[in-house]
């Protein structure tokens, strides 16, 4: 009978002393990357940054910059948590309506949760189903593309998985960073103080605290402080994204690429999705935000695109009318009264911009709306006050801070 011979006690110190010097370099990596984006505050769970966003005295703005910020998550964070009487549904090109707008109504900004038609038929299933809170009035805006026919079926973002939670975004983060040469930036983030370039607003995420720039507890959208100091200087309308908007138009890139036809499926599923919510007690006013004027014109004069641009003005605004929903269309900043200088770019208008409109939407609703409980003179006061036609206020900067911005500016530019 054989006998196997059990590992003497001191050859078990010998593999453990040589595993951890084999796996010391790993696990330095790894904590280093772990550590950065928690001390930066990229690394925070949506619901926790949105807990803390709403629990802090002063405002604190959240912005991530080595992993998603996925909207859809964070933004339904913060509907839940909030649980409005008014909210703001839509992407990007709504981000700038504002709580102190409709004081003394309870508000959140969920600008950029919705993407396509797909996310507005979910977010009004959810409603339905008592899977999120149910506002009194939703302010829906409704783009082009989302009504635009399209290769595929457009998936849902109102379920996607926080990166925050997923160690393996961290490592695919990490990686990127040194493939793009950041690796430097990464380890700074050690170091960080979680304060914006600005005077007493506190930041979450790394791009928030280098840029001053991310979503308010109310789920609005803070521009960068220097890129509002600047158009205040010079008020010029200036089309900020890259590529600029007319570009895409006129090359027919990304939102306005073929085929370019008008989708009157989205659109059916667009306007089902208006009527569950007003089945489920809510006011709905539907907003159809505007493009620069020579974006607009663009859009009017393409052979191609002028087609699909008419049906959505035309045909399909009165199919929206015909839910029961109020609809407020602003081809351009004319539609109330102003010009290009109130549009961050091609097609996002400004906070100053969307408080116009909503005084627009609150001039025309009826008697029983909910836009008639808001304080119409606050509002026209900040408008008549406002700092620059982008802004109510343009935050400051001590010297120091500018110089950091213009630099970071010019690194990204550069990269």
């Amino acid at each position: 009978m054989s006998h196997v011979t059990p590992p003497s006690r001191s050859g078990f110190w010998t593999f453990l002393v040589r595993f951890a010097v084999f796996a010391a370099p790993v696990l330095l990596v790894l904590g280093v990357v772990k550590s950065a984006l928690w001390v930066s505050g990229d690394a925070w769970p949506a619901a926790m940054v949105v807990s803390h966003q709403q629990n802090a005295e002063a405002e604190v703005i959240y912005s991530r910059d080595f992993l998603s910020e996925h909207f859809g998550v964070y933004k339904r964070a913060g509907v839940t948590a909030s649980a409005p009487e008014v909210v703001v549904l839509g992407s990007s090109r709504v981000m700038q309506f504002r709580a102190e707008m409709v004081a003394p109504l309870s508000f959140y900004n969920a600008g950029g949760m919705l993407q396509n038609a797909t996310d507005l038929t979910e977010y009004a299933s959810l409603v339905a189903r008592g899977a999120l809170p149910t506002p009194r009035l939703a302010l829906i805006s409704v783009d082009p593309w989302w009504v635009k026919r399209s290769d595929g079926e457009a998936r849902s973002h109102l379920h996607d998985s926080d990166d925050a939670l997923n160690p393996g975004a961290h490592i695919d983060a990490f990686r990127y960073a040194l493939r793009e040469g950041r690796g430097g930036e990464w380890l700074a983030l050690l170091t960080t103080s979680r304060t914006a370039p600005q005077d007493e607003v506190k930041a979450i995420g790394s791009f928030a605290i280098r840029r001053g720039q991310g979503f308010r507890r109310d789920g609005s959208f803070q521009y960068s402080p220097l890129l509002l100091r600047e158009a205040a200087a010079d008020p010029r309308f200036v089309d900020r994204e890259s590529p600029p908007i007319i570009e895409r138009i006129r090359s027919r890139q990304l939102a306005f690429a073929p085929p370019v036809a008008f989708d009157y499926d989205k659109a059916t599923a667009v306007t089902d999705a208006l009527r569950s919510l007003r089945e489920s007690g809510i006011e709905v006013w539907v907003y159809l935000p505007p493009f620069s004027t020579e974006s607009e014109e663009a859009l009017r004069d393409d052979p191609i695109l002028r087609r699909w641009w008419e049906v959505y003005l035309g045909p399909f605004a009165e199919q929206l009318a015909e839910t029961g929903a109020s609809v407020i269309s602003t081809p351009t900043p004319e539609a109330v009264g102003l010009d290009d200088r109130y549009m961050i770019d091609g097609f996002h208008p400004s906070e100053v911009m969307s408080g116009h409109t909503l005084l627009q939407m609150m001039e025309q609703a009826p008697d029983a709306s909910l836009l008639r409980e808001i304080d119409a003179e606050n509002l026209r006061a900040m408008l008549r006050e406002a700092e620059t036609p982008l802004a109510f206020e343009v935050p400051t900067l001590t010297p120091e801070a500018e110089t950091a911005l213009r630099e970071e500016r010019q690194r990204s530019r550069r990269s």
